[in-house]
């Protein structure tokens, strides 16, 4: 669908229905009504976990829920080409969401699979190709209204491998290639019947032919593991923190050929390095002390280094106290890249990777929280605009999105906070500017901490992505490639 945007909008007169936009004033539009009148097809009250929309193909679905009013079916599955008449429903299924709001996981071979519950089967996998005869459940895994899906991991090599089980609470890595007879364990990595999952997660990275997940043997606590999607090739990769207690790790990502992992010790904020053997799996620096409670996150790719975001070694808290770093694999070469807020404070926040220019915002104690960009070094970390002139902010959240080297995000040019209007940036002062004035509100309650793409699966345009339901999404590939 070429370069179209699609996004979640609310105007007078017609509730949050279905947006699009060519980067354009003229090309940006509500696509259809859904609900007619002032009511929405994403409506506020619905907490959306995942993303209710994803890429298939070229044509995208997504959920509305039609619970609200008289006549109402409950959650259905559409699908839109970006056109009025082309927005059609797809199937509705009226107990969907008893398990949770649906989630799209994964997309290969034309189909795309999605966690949905009902009463009869509890939460487990459907399969959709876009129509309602190629839409059903893959399989009723743990049979009855039990609920199989306990971690939903990503994709690797074409399959989807998530944390499961068949009813008896012995929940482990699963893999599925959208069919009954495809849904196999890979490994029962901790035997017996408490399982070796802990909870939600998703692969960290994909590189050199393995991904790396946590789990839980029983005998080693929560620690890092790698996969190659066979029982053999399924093993621990380092017992990081010695005997039964759990590494707690917080941010991953895989660069230039090694795994980069931070982790919160009693030492402090560590940043560590993979390259997926116990022997090479080494701590690079304690970056942050004990003090400020948190580990370095927000890891991103730039220029085959790491960037990410970090209190010092003189901080004292973690509140406010974050600025930019970087890492080439060395104690020496892990520095911070530039204090735009000096002395004690912190600015940085929410990194994003766009056209291979790091954007993320910041507050320089001046202007406000307000859109940066940086290339890794301290005179390519700089302000792209002061969209708010002077000391109001215009970014106090975030919602970043690339489209084919073009950055798009919502903001408010009063500092009001409210309503914000869709952006787009080249990374240039002049190039940033107002697409549209539309009222894209954003839900109460906090954004999440790293967002979807730190935990691992395809960065790339048409994959799940997002938190909520005012995720702009792009439709520029085909098809979701492994990263």
């Amino acid at each position: 669908m070429g370069n179209t945007l699609f996004f979640t909008a609310t105007d007078v007169g017609h509730g949050t229905e279905l947006w699009k936009s060519d980067g354009t004033q003229a090309g940006t539009g509500r696509v259809k009504d859904i609900v007619p009148g002032p009511g929405s097809a994403f409506p506020g009250d619905v907490e959306m976990v995942g993303t209710p929309f994803v890429n298939l193909d070229g044509i995208l679905l997504f959920f509305v829920d039609q619970s609200i009013g008289a006549g109402a079916s409950g959650l259905e599955l559409w699908k839109s080409d970006g056109t009025e008449a082309g927005t059609v429903r797809v199937m509705a299924h009226p107990a969907w969401g008893a398990e949770g709001y649906p989630q799209f996981v994964h997309v290969s071979g034309g189909q795309v699979l999605f966690v949905a519950g009902d009463a009869a089967h509890g939460a487990e996998l459907w399969r959709s190709d876009g129509t309602e005869a190629g839409t059903g459940l893959v399989v009723d895994l743990a049979p009855g209204p039990a609920s199989s899906i306990e971690g939903a991991l990503g994709s690797f090599g074409g399959l989807f491998y998530f944390f499961g089980h068949t009813g008896d609470g012995d929940s482990e890595l699963w893999r599925t290639d959208g069919t009954a007879a495809g849904t196999t364990r890979v490994r029962d990595i901790r035997p017996g019947a408490e399982g070796s999952s802990f909870g939600y997660q998703a692969i960290a990275v994909i590189g050199d032919g393995a991904f790396f997940f946590e789990a839980d043997d029983g005998v080693h606590g929560v620690e890092l593991w790698k996969s190659d999607g066979t029982e053999v090739g399924t093993v621990l990769v380092k017992d990081i923190t010695p005997g039964a207690e759990s590494s707690t790790f917080s941010s991953k990502r895989w660069v230039d050929g090694r795994l980069f992992l931070s982790l919160f010790t009693s030492s402090g904020g560590e940043l560590w390095k993979s390259d997926g053997t116990e022997g090479g799996t080494a701590r690079i620096k304690v970056v942050s002390p004990p003090s400020v409670g948190a580990a370095p996150s927000w890891f991103r790719e730039v220029n085959g280094l790491l960037l990410f975001r970090s209190a010092d070694a003189a901080a004292t808290a973690y509140s406010n106290t974050a600025e930019l770093w970087r890492s080439d694999g060395t104690e020496a070469g892990t520095v911070m890249v530039k204090d735009i807020t000096p002395g004690a404070a912190g600015s940085v926040m929410d990194l994003y990777k766009s056209g291979g220019t790091l954007f993320f915002t910041a507050n320089d104690g001046v202007s406000g929280r307000e859109l940066w960009k940086s290339d890794g070094t301290e005179a390519g970390t700089v302000m792209v605009k002061d969209i708010a002139p002077g000391g109001a902010s215009s970014l106090s959240v975030r919602k970043f999105l690339d489209v084919n080297g073009t950055l798009f995000f919502l903001a408010d040019e009063t500092g009001s906070a409210r309503p914000f209007q869709l952006w787009r940036s080249d990374g240039s002062e002049a190039g940033t500017v107002r697409v549209k004035d539309v009222s894209l509100s954003e839900p109460e309650g906090p954004p999440e901490p790293e967002g979807p793409r730190d935990r691992g699966c395809s960065a790339s345009p048409g994959s799940p992505l997002g938190w909520a339901f005012l995720t702009l999404l792009p439709l520029s590939l085909r098809r979701r490639r492994d990263e």
